[in-house]
């Protein structure tokens, strides 16, 4: 039985009895497979962040989430195994393991030729190919082999035609197209298929096991050894660099050359440093020591495989040796398994990373952006004060008792997927400095004692790298102050002076009170033509859209009236109509008075004026409520507007009201692309994107206006056409 169908992201997504499964857009069915969740499926929804929900009527909820590894193995349904090298040939993936050499085809399908059936139960240390397509093999104890895919010809170089040890580790190849191979009884240079040089403790490599090889842009080979550093060969001697060089350990696991400047980083068993000119810099500040590999991205930002998962830093903020941040992935955030020590991974042209792990193989694009915060929401909805639950009212403010000993603060961070989001949070007022710590480490915040008077707690998303703020909530905690607190216990005992400064100081209140009223009056008077000046300032900046602000904010006071507000309300929202588009003085002209439709560069510029409004009208601290127009009035209903896609009644009422006005006044005026629409078909179409663009609680509202007789349709054309004539 099919209980529900559903279309989210291209896929239409089928919820049975007996499992889920999806049609692509070439109407192909795929079931999901291995799901936990395959009986009495209902529903399906994604979420704000893009995952997946399942309910189920005998197993409950399930959620699937967006993943940045893609696991291999699981794909080509291989054994769990310890790999230690992955290698691309065409669209075959060779992966060397502990129990030999498994081939992949490009659909995960397991491939079987002369060099898989050679290398069954035989340890793999490295697989590399070269530049003339030859896969070369490192296996422990069967030496090199040479293997030529498309003629199918294998060559074997061990003790017995010149290689030092049949144990090899890893080869590379030279500038010069040699290979250079590395063993535990030093290394071979192999050129034209023949062993033309050896280099081990007979030639001063005083520990020849070597488990790394790297090459600098002048020729010079480096060899890192377990425990005796790192061998340079150079043209006419070798050399050695160690702990007196700069190394904090001579046990060098990789050395990677930088994409910058003439210089190597390099791995050991306790650290990481970096090489230039001979000399090693160890890095102080990273943040975890037992570290295996690195590969860099696009953006020179470096990817550090380690014992606990994968750290991401900024190649820059590692060469100034200061504070590190960086980006963590482990488990929890989709790993499917840790990586293997002296493992080698394939990192293809377009930054596609084949991960060789502990228990298999897994890929990531290092090119790609790691997590996004976004989507990510912040909430602090109530506070425990003695255990008494209190809830935030709609100014985002609590008031508690002198009396409260003791407050619980309930921060939330709610995010569905595998990010965990590096988080700060401070009650201003009390602490020094903010907490960082992770999501998943995040519980309640427990203040003690606080003195009477006002907090301000601040919740806030961080930046994995730069360390930045990227959201932020804050809520209002006022604290009621004791008597002890105040200045009325040093006078207690003055009980007539009191009584006689009461009576002053409530004569003086009275007079205050008055002169307030009087001012706060001649206040509104201002802001009201203040208002009106600036607006007009803002059309006539706009010289094809001229009035319309004055416009808007008549059809927005109307809407207000028809809704039941009071008059001091209405007054407020129509100053706030009056500013909408005051983002537009951000814009330039050339795009501003466009005779033409704007192109989609020009059209993401004008985009801005909304957001821009709102930071202008924020920075009127007298009336914080005129930036909710600005910065909402090009919200959709359906959550596809912008600047921040709100949906619903997540739009500000105020918002909801200007984008109907606005969307009446677009086609109600003559703009230099279109000329005014009739009042039938201005109102067919706002019953057409009532629900989907503008809130239908507000349209209807408006339509009930113009049934009213508020607007005469002759009149208004002939209006318009006067003006026309006369311009």
């Amino acid at each position: 039985n099919v209980n529900s169908i559903s279309n989210f992201d291209g896929r239409i997504w089928v919820c049975t009895d007996n499992g889920i499964g999806y049609f692509d857009s070439d109407r192909v069915y795929h079931p999901l497979k291995e799901c936990p969740m395959t009986t009495s499926i209902d529903r399906i929804m994604m979420d704000h962040e893009g995952n997946l929900w399942f309910s189920s009527s005998r197993q409950g909820v399930m959620k699937i989430v967006k993943n940045i590894f893609t696991d291999i193995y699981k794909f080509a349904k291989l054994d769990s195994v310890v790999v230690n090298s992955t290698c691309l040939h065409g669209e075959n993936l060779y992966i060397g393991t502990d129990v030999g050499l498994t081939v992949l085809d490009g659909k995960y399908s397991k491939v079987s030729n002369t060099v898989t059936e050679m290398m069954d139960g035989v340890r793999i240390r490295c697989v590399f190919e070269d530049h003339d397509g030859n896969i070369w093999i490192c296996s422990y104890g069967k030496g090199l082999i040479c293997y030529n895919e498309e003629k199918d010809e294998v060559t074997v170089y061990s003790e017995e035609n010149g290689l030092a040890v049949n144990r090899t580790r890893t080869i590379m190849q030279l500038q010069d197209g040699s290979m250079a191979v590395a063993t535990n009884a030093g290394v071979n240079i192999i050129k034209d298929g023949k062993i033309t040089a050896v280099y081990n403790e007979s030639k001063g490599v005083s520990n020849p096991e070597i488990l790394c090889l790297a090459q600098d842009d002048s020729g010079q080979i480096y060899m890192g050894s377990d425990g005796g550093g790192i061998f340079v060969v150079g043209k006419s001697s070798i050399k050695r660099i160690g702990i007196g060089d700069g190394l904090r350990s001579e046990v060098i696991l990789r050395m990677v050359n930088d994409p910058v400047e003439d210089a190597m980083w390099v791995i050991t068993s306790n650290s990481i440093a970096y090489l230039k000119d001979g000399k090693a810099t160890t890095i102080r500040d990273f943040p975890y020591s037992n570290n295996f590999d690195l590969y860099f991205n696009s953006r020179n930002e470096m990817w550090i495989l380690s014992s606990n998962g994968i750290y991401v830093v900024d190649r820059d903020n590692m060469v100034k040796n200061e504070a590190i941040e960086y980006t963590y992935y482990n488990t929890e955030s989709g790993l499917p398994y840790v990586s293997t020590a002296n493992s080698w991974c394939e990192l293809t042209d377009d930054g596609v990373l084949y991960l060789s792990q502990s228990s298999g193989v897994s890929t990531v694009r290092i090119n790609s952006d790691s997590f996004d915060n976004s989507t990510v929401k912040l909430i602090v909805p109530y506070i425990e004060a003695d255990d008494e639950l209190i809830y935030f009212d709609e100014n985002d403010t609590i008031k508690i008792d002198s009396s409260t000993k003791r407050i619980t603060i309930h921060p939330f961070v709610l995010t569905y997927t595998l990010n965990n989001p590096r988080i700060s949070y401070k009650l201003e007022g009390f602490d020094d400095s903010s907490v960082e710590l992770k999501k998943n480490e995040l519980s309640n915040v427990i203040y003690t004692n606080l003195d009477g008077g006002s907090y301000v707690f601040t919740i806030s998303v961080l930046n994995a790298k730069t360390g930045a703020v990227e959201k932020s909530v804050s809520v209002n905690i006022i604290k009621e102050k004791a008597i002890y607190e105040t200045v009325w216990f040093f006078i207690i005992l003055g009980i007539l002076v009191v009584l006689l400064v009461v009576g002053i100081m409530l004569l003086i209140n009275k007079r205050n009170t008055q002169k307030f009223l009087k001012k706060q009056k001649e206040d509104q008077k201002l802001i009201d033509e203040m208002t009106t000046v600036f607006s007009k300032c803002v059309d006539m900046k706009d010289a094809y859209t001229n009035g319309h602000s004055d416009r808007v904010a008549k059809y927005t006071a109307m809407i207000a009236r028809q809704l039941g507000k009071s008059e001091e309300e209405v007054n407020q929202i129509h100053n706030i109509a009056l500013l909408h588009d005051v983002g537009k003085i951000s814009i330039p002209d050339k795009i501003l008075n466009k005779p033409a439709r704007l192109d989609d560069e020009e059209y993401a510029v004008m985009k801005t004026h909304s957001e821009k409004g709102r930071e202008i009208l924020e920075a009127v601290a007298i009336n914080p409520e005129l930036a909710l127009g600005a910065g909402s009035h090009h919200e959709r209903y359906d959550g596809k507007g912008y600047p921040l896609g709100l949906k619903g009644e997540e739009i500000p009422e105020v918002g909801q009201m200007i984008a109907v006005a606005d969307t009446f006044d677009a086609m109600y005026s003559t703009r230099p692309y279109r000329k005014q629409m009739p009042l039938n078909e201005v109102v067919a179409e706002l019953k057409r994107v009532s629900g989907t663009q503008l809130s239908p609680r507000m349209v209807d509202a408006f339509l009930e206006i113009i049934y009213s007789g508020a607007f005469n349709d002759i009149n208004m054309n002939s209006s318009a056409n006067d003006e026309q004539n006369a311009g």
